[in-house]
Order: C-alpha cells, then sequence, then structure tokens
C-alpha cells in the first residue's frame, strides 16, 4: 500500500487538541482563551492576483502571482464562560446597571476599533509534538468576527463556529501593510509570556 509515511515522520506529527492562549490586558500574562469542544481549525484564506495581458488569463502562469490580500482564521465552538468572553465577543462594549439589572450594550456600527483595548492581544492556537516541544500560530491582533450563540436543552452555552480573525498591528511605521497578520512558531517551553 503507498504511504506518505517516512522515517521522521513521528517525531514531526502534531498530536491532540489544540488550546488557544491570549493575552490578558490587565495583567499583560497570557491566559488559556477557554474550553473548546469538538477541535480547533486554522484557516489561511488568500486572494490571489497574475499580471493581466491581452491572451494571458487562461491559466495561472508561473512567476506572474501575488498575494493581494491574506488573513489567517481560527475557528471552533467554545463553552461560554459569560462575563469573560463578552469582551472578545463584544470588544468596546459598554455596561450600565440599574434596577439591579446589568445591561451589555455592544459599541456603535461605524465607531472604529480603540488599538490598545478592543482587540485580542496575542491571540494563539497552540499544538504539541511527540517531543513535548510546541508549534503554534500567532495573531498578535485579533477579532472575533463572527459566532453563533448556541443554547440547547441539557447541553452548555456555546460560541459555537466562532471564528478569530488576524489583523495588523497597529504599528504601521515598523512594518508594511503587506505584513501577514500571522506567523508559525516552535519552540522548546510553553511559558505565560511566550
Amino acid at each position: 500500500m503507498p504511504s506518505g509515511y517516512t522515517a521522521g515522520f513521528r517525531d514531526q506529527v502534531l498530536l491532540d487538541v489544540g488550546v488557544c492562549w491570549y493575552k490578558q490586558q490587565s495583567t499583560g500574562i497570557a491566559a488559556k482563551f477557554g474550553v473548546s469542544q469538538g477541535g480547533l481549525t486554522f484557516r489561511r484564506e488568500v486572494d490571489m492576483r497574475d499580471i493581466e495581458f491581452d491572451g494571458g488569463g487562461r491559466a495561472p502562469i508561473e512567476g506572474l502571482s501575488r498575494k493581494t490580500r491574506h488573513v489567517g482564521v481560527i475557528a471552533g465552538t467554545f463553552l461560554i464562560e459569560f462575563p469573560k468572553h463578552l469582551g472578545q465577543i463584544e470588544p468596546g462594549f459598554t455596561s450600565a446597571v440599574a434596577a439591579g439589572v446589568t445591561t451589555y450594550t455592544p459599541k456603535d456600527a461605524s465607531t472604529l476599533f480603540a488599538p490598545d483595548t478592543d482587540y485580542i492581544q496575542r491571540f494563539r492556537m497552540v499544538g504539541v509534538k511527540p517531543d513535548g516541544t510546541y508549534v503554534d500560530i500567532l495573531f498578535e491582533r485579533a477579532l472575533i468576527r463572527s459566532f453563533s450563540w448556541a443554547m440547547a436543552d441539557n447541553n452548555e452555552h456555546k460560541l459555537a463556529e466562532c471564528e478569530i480573525m488576524s489583523v495588523l498591528q497597529d504599528d504601521l511605521a515598523a512594518i508594511s501593510t503587506d505584513t501577514p497578520p500571522y506567523v508559525y512558531r516552535e519552540y522548546a517551553t510553553l511559558s505565560a509570556g511566550t
């Protein structure tokens, strides 16, 4: 039976469920994002464009393609911890208490997100290899672009189909708008500051 198995396979394969971490703004220390259910996925979304010319365009031509947009998306279902997740699913919300009722109001449309407070900082999906080293996909800044709040009889409330989208950090003096908004990393020790 043909197989892609090689001698190095067992040392390189990632095992078991990944865990999502983020940097807490109040402490600057990394914390687990939450408890996932059903696994996590990373999706790389890239728009490609070829140089156009008369007679071309029937098929991509080697050496004439380039990325015009790229974003990373980490998706999964998380059990809701309320109100812990509220600041992440509704960045910039306001709250008010009246007659013993706390009302949380999402940020208005057409209002820009605040760079240092409304974005999830250093969001990452971490996996482990058989030798105990770690691999992750790191978003320096992220937003939750979509989710559904699932409630079911005899079941936990969930952020179902939650999609966390990478965004470029607001430091364009140091980076270019062409810079990918995510990186892949490999390291020996998992720490709160990683």
